[in-house]
């Protein structure tokens, strides 16, 4: 199969299923973070046919492509199957170092992809897209997307639960079962990835690289803390990841079950 990079988001969607079906058959941990974005992909695809809910959506769909091509030229280059672009960033490299790790939690593999591709990727192809004023044309509609996270998080979290019985017991609990710390987390990172747009928008990229290569060090930081937490917390962590299935084709397969229902019966938020 011939690939290239995305030109709209039914091709992010193509590729994805791509990433995954690959994750499967190599026995890959590329596999569950490529499954938890196909959620994301879909729903982000189904709330640009509803009319009105984005207030710019051609900008919102070149912002979702630019923004998965980022990955999308890592992850390939990654399974030896270069698709164009500048290949895998440093941030992606840190994280996909972590993926042979057999003591990492299933949520840790999944939040060092989430850590890259949010609090780095996100900004930078947000700024690329709308550079100057042009910022503000897209500052309601990335809102709109972060509302979603919470519902996206649910459905996730209840997947996981079949192959993470820690996970399970907070499905369990009330008061984590509507905001799962996981896409809490992230939402709060793709907050601050637009305050990092911010910065970025108003200045020439040649401008540009001071900025990034701060946001580099410090994303790489954050996906080594997330490997490498202190000593309790990774002795905890490492009881969790003991308890869970061990086959990653049945993780990835329970992340993926569900992606063509993002919502299933829940309300979109407004």
């Amino acid at each position: 199969m011939h690939l290239e990079l995305p030109t709209n988001i039914d091709d992010v969607i193509r590729l994805t299923d791509e990433v995954i079906r690959l994750s499967i058959e190599r026995k890959s941990r590329h596999g569950y973070f490529a499954a938890a974005y196909k959620h994301v992909t879909i729903t982000i695809q189904a709330l640009l046919k509803q009319k009105g809910y984005f207030h710019a959506p051609d900008r919102i769909e070149a912002l979702d492509v630019a923004f998965a091509r980022r990955y999308m030229t890592g992850v390939f280059e990654d399974f030896g199957m270069p698709i164009g672009g500048e290949g895998i960033t440093p941030p992606w490299r840190a994280s996909f170092a972590t993926l042979a790790d057999d003591n990492m939690a299933i949520m840790q593999h999944l939040m060092t992809g989430v850590t890259v591709h949010v609090h780095y990727d996100l900004g930078i192809a947000t700024a690329q897209g709308n550079p100057g004023a042009e910022l503000q044309q897209v500052e309601h509609d990335f809102a709109q997307l972060n509302k979603v996270f919470s519902v996206l998080g649910t459905v996730l979290m209840e997947e996981l639960a079949a192959v993470s019985p820690a996970i399970k017991l907070l499905n369990d609990i009330p008061a984590f079962i509507e905001r799962p710390m996981f896409f809490i987390t992230s939402v709060l990172m793709r907050q601050d990835s637009w305050g990092f747009a911010e910065q970025l928008a108003p200045l020439p990229q040649r401008d540009w690289v001071a900025l990034v290569a701060q946001r580099m060090d410090q994303t790489i930081s954050l996906v080594d803390d997330i490997a490498h937490p202190p000593a309790l917390i990774a002795d905890i962590l490492q009881k969790i990841a003991e308890s869970e299935e061990q086959d990653v084709v049945k993780v990835i397969e329970a992340i993926n079950q569900r992606a063509h229902v993002p919502f299933d019966h829940r309300v979109l938020p407004t």
